[in-house]
């Protein structure tokens, strides 16, 4: 593993190649096997960050991709991450399903990045609204053109804004935070401040040797809101999730 982690510190940029895809898919498949991991706090937090550049990246390769695409639809499917994002959602969606508060479900979904698989996912598959916050400027123009490209702009909409600047939570009952999403207390508590009761929150958030690649919810996150149901799945999914409620 300390192998490993010096070839992806040593990488001068993590956009997509032969190098970089080999590297990340390694450290994806080391990861889920669950083996001891040898690295310090220091190390597994430089690897958190590292990841989260390398998924911008990734991200935006393949929504330009997408938008350059005479078949974007196509193209889509050709994402490498699709099914991992099909099968975690699918997990998500019918985890909210169970709710017996709301005929329907009004949805926000906080750091959709500029490829939002999610909103993406629950707009075609499962003919959801989706409202998508994305405060970094050029993640949300990317995303709004793909979302324009891929005719899905009324069923999704994305607003630039930072979570901690919104004020319209409580339009909504389901709202889902990123795994990338920083400052995670702040923003759950800024939530707080402002939706209606039996609303219900799904964080995303990671367990395991799976840390090393997304930065857990903290302890303190299950103080702000009731927790209702904790996934940790145990195949190739690589995020967990906790879904809240507000009372």
């Amino acid at each position: 593993m300390q192998k490993l982690y010096n070839q992806i510190k040593s990488l001068g940029n993590y956009k997509p190649s032969k190098r970089v895809n080999a590297l990340f898919t390694k450290l994806v498949d080391v990861v889920l096997s669950k083996k001891y991991i040898n690295l310090s706090k220091v190390q597994i937090n430089s690897l958190q960050k590292i990841c989260s550049m390398a998924e911008y990246e990734l991200e935006k390769y393949w929504a330009q991709k997408i938008i350059k695409s005479s078949k974007p639809d196509a193209t889509l499917k050709d994402f490498v991450y699709l099914e991992n994002y099909q099968k975690l959602t699918r997990l998500e969606w019918f985890s909210l399903k169970s709710c017996s508060f709301h005929k329907r479900h009004s949805i926000l979904f906080i750091g959709g990045g500029p490829l939002p698989m999610t909103a993406i996912i629950l707009a075609s598959a499962y003919k959801q609204k989706v409202t998508i916050l994305e405060r970094e400027r050029v993640a949300f123009q990317i995303a709004s053109k793909l979302i324009q490209k891929l005719k899905l702009n009324k069923k999704i909409q994305v607003v630039n804004s930072d979570a901690l600047d919104f004020n319209l939570y409580y339009k909504h009952n389901v709202i889902f935070l990123a795994a990338l999403v920083s400052q995670k207390n702040k923003v759950l508590s800024k939530i707080k401040l402002k939706i209606k009761k039996n609303t219900h929150i799904l964080a995303r958030s990671s367990w395991g040797t799976r840390k090393i690649l997304y930065k857990p919810l903290s302890k303190s996150s299950f103080n702000i809101f009731k927790p209702i149901i904790e996934i940790k799945p145990m195949n190739d999914i690589v995020n967990s999730f906790i879904i809240f409620k507000n009372n």
